[in-house]
């Protein structure tokens, strides 16, 4: 069967094998007939149509079942099961892929279901090089590790890439220390609340054919901490971003970058709204689709009508080694909102009553004059005829 709200994307066992210390299964992930219907008259190119009919048979992943409470088959484990799970290199999505790029597997991931109800896992993807005569791109390979607790819904994982590099005859690209990790409490099927994370240890890109226009950025994080309150029904998030160091042309850096993005009082129940619309959305129905943009402006306002609050504060960086530092505060009274986003389209007056703002700035003089002198060459420039004969000094 599909998987749940989902119009596009279709799940089904294709095979299962019992056995008594251990299974083997087969499960096909496919797009869904109907999408695949609707899609196949807009398609007119080889290619496209080589990729349709392969979306039409679907990704095999292969799985290899060790029962519990003692698995003596394969690695010995303490629990109710043990599955190891890899992608089929024979599907049609990906038949040839192991051999083209030299790998002996496309992914695999085995997970251990203990007695308590947690599921532990690890995975990985094989390191891949991909060259021509042209270009290059070398991946060092992924690697993932985790664990799902059905009792609390509770995810945590970790990922890691120590490196992704390429280079063509436009540009070239070097990116280092990927990683990720989460510790999640699902409050529903789509939203959760503790804290994710993102970092990069450094990144660079240059375009071959322009000597000079290298851009490398030190130590990039986001960090994102969501809770709820007590009974559920406000949720509120800090989005923290930083980043140590960012050069650019033409002789331009920025250090010391620090912007907490911080979100209050957001409705639970409109926010899933907004994302079950999101979901139902078929591609395939063309009533569907021409209500999704009135749907999701709907649901969004719904959130708005919750009284949330935006707020930026603070947001930090040196430009050049002139400091800036500045906050954002926008409170919306969802009780001084109309009913309906039509009124606003008619009457965007009505939100000055509903929305409180406050802000505040510092910057460096010779930053405020660099800034101002930008905004009125930008000006000047958008003021001249588009053949006019320009030159800066």
């Amino acid at each position: 069967g599909g998987l749940p709200d989902d119009p596009i994307w279709d799940v089904s066992l294709d095979s299962y094998d019992r056995g008594f210390y251990s299974s083997t299964a087969t499960i096909r992930v496919k797009s869904d007939d109907a999408y695949l219907e609707s899609m196949d008259g807009l398609l007119e190119d080889d290619e496209s149509l080589e990729l349709f009919d392969k979306l039409a048979d679907g990704l095999r992943i292969d799985l290899d079942i060790l029962h519990g409470p003692v698995g003596l088959a394969g690695q010995p484990f303490f629990g109710w099961s043990s599955v190891a799970a890899e992608i089929d290199p024979d599907s049609p999505l990906t038949e040839g892929l192991t051999e083209t790029l030299g790998i002996p597997y496309l992914m695999q991931l085995t997970t251990v279901t203990g007695f308590g109800g947690q599921t532990r896992f690890a995975g990985d993807v094989p390191p891949i090089k991909v060259e021509d005569a042209e270009s290059v791109i070398d991946f060092s390979g992924l690697e993932l590790t985790g664990s799902f607790s059905a009792a609390d819904d509770r995810l945590i994982y970790e990922m890691i890439i120590d490196n992704v590099t390429g280079g063509s005859p436009v540009a070239d690209y070097s990116i280092q220390g990927i990683r990720s990790s989460a510790d999640s409490i699902f409050i529903t099927d789509d939203l959760a609340i503790g804290v994710s994370d993102i970092s990069i240890d450094r990144a660079e890109i240059g375009t071959v054919t322009l000597p000079g226009s290298e851009v490398v950025m030190d130590n990039m994080s986001i960090v994102i901490d969501a809770d709820v309150d007590g009974g559920g029904e406000k949720m509120s998030a800090d989005v923290v971003y930083a980043l140590d160091a960012v050069s650019f042309p033409p002789a331009s850096d920025v250090q010391s970058l620090s912007m907490v993005f911080k979100l209050n009082d957001i409705d639970v129940d409109a926010v899933q709204t907004y994302l079950d619309i999101i979901q139902q959305m078929d591609p395939a129905d063309q009533e569907s689709i021409e209500m999704f943009p009135e749907e999701m402006i709907t649901a969004a306002y719904g959130i708005l009508l919750g009284s949330p609050s935006f707020a930026i504060d603070p947001l930090s960086f040196l430009y050049n080694e002139q400091r800036f530092t500045g906050s954002i505060t926008l409170n919306l009274i969802g009780e001084r909102l109309p009913d309906s986003p039509d009124m606003i389209e008619q009457n965007p007056a009505v939100l000055i009553d509903a929305v409180g703002a406050k802000a505040s700035l510092a910057v460096d003089e010779s930053l405020a004059l660099s800034i101002a002198e930008a905004l009125m060459m930008q000006q000047l420039v958008a003021s001249l005829p588009p053949d006019a004969d320009f030159t800066a000094e």
